[in-house]
């Protein structure tokens, strides 16, 4: 229906208002509505009559308007057969993960295979930690870079699996003096979609279950990448980019969730 979107960008609106500019039935925008001012996502300044929030705002954003709908059209399917898939397993560790058991294929076919999924699932991904601190808010990249190679060619950051580019782009803007070329790469289907044109950035196709292509780079990055992968694959694909390091004091920084008694 696109409430949240809709009363953004008038500020202020009725039921009747929201209906029209909705092609929505009123009982059904007034029902609703009631669902949201209850949760506090939209205010009611009136009988019928309604006013964005700050929570309006956010949720009618191109980062979380991604997020409701990719994470509906995910969960959705995989919570609905959760109890089944836990009985069918005998609640022991499964094969096979919850949404590959409810939708027939594994979470990485399942959003390839629906393009207008995919685009959710990238914005979500790429604007997900606005407000939060950046990873050069806890990485002293400044400190790490008296060894970069005067080489024309040579490469200081790979972002590996960087989605939008939303970290290369953070580096460029932070970091304009720290010489080398930039990186991004990610699946074929991720690359050719990115409209962005990431200045100083280069796209590069790549699967990173495949052998590195830019060997001896000063940093290779795989950012919230391990915890959507068992322990098998992770090893595997960290392996091919640790062997294109060339020389000693490069690294492959991994920045994900882990649990203090793993570390």
């Amino acid at each position: 229906m696109g409430l949240p979107h809709v009363l953004v960008e008038a500020k202020e609106m009725s039921a009747d208002e929201l209906a029209v500019k909705c092609d929505a039935d009123k009982l059904l925008v007034v029902r609703v509505m009631r669902v949201l001012t209850a949760m506090d996502i939209v205010d009611e300044t009136g009988e019928e009559q309604y006013s964005a929030s700050p929570t309006t705002v956010a949720l009618a954003s191109a980062t979380w308007t991604g997020a409701v709908r990719f994470l509906h059209d995910t969960l959705t399917p995989a919570y609905a057969k959760l109890s089944e898939y836990y009985h069918n397993a005998s609640f022991l560790p499964p094969e096979k993960t919850a949404i590959e058991y409810a939708t027939g294929t594994d979470f990485w076919k399942f959003i390839n295979q629906r393009p207008t999924l995919r685009q959710h699932f990238l914005v979500y991904m790429r604007g997900r930690k606005d407000g939060n601190p950046r990873w050069l808010d806890y990485f002293p990249v400044t400190t790490q870079v008296d060894d970069l190679s005067t080489a024309e060619d040579a490469v200081t950051l790979v972002d590996i699996g960087g989605n939008l580019g939303h970290d290369v782009k953070l580096f460029r803007e932070r970091c304009p003096d720290i010489p080398g070329r930039v990186v991004l790469m990610d699946l074929p289907e991720v690359v050719r979609g990115n409209t962005d044109p990431l200045d100083g950035v280069e796209k590069v196709e790549y699967d990173f279950f495949t052998p590195q292509p830019v060997i001896g780079a000063k940093f290779y990055m795989f950012r919230s990448i391990c915890h959507d992968w068992p322990d098998e694959a992770c090893l595997k694909f960290l392996s091919n980019t640790v062997k294109s390091r060339l020389r000693r004091r490069r690294s492959v920084e991994v920045i994900d969730i882990a649990d203090p008694s793993d570390l």
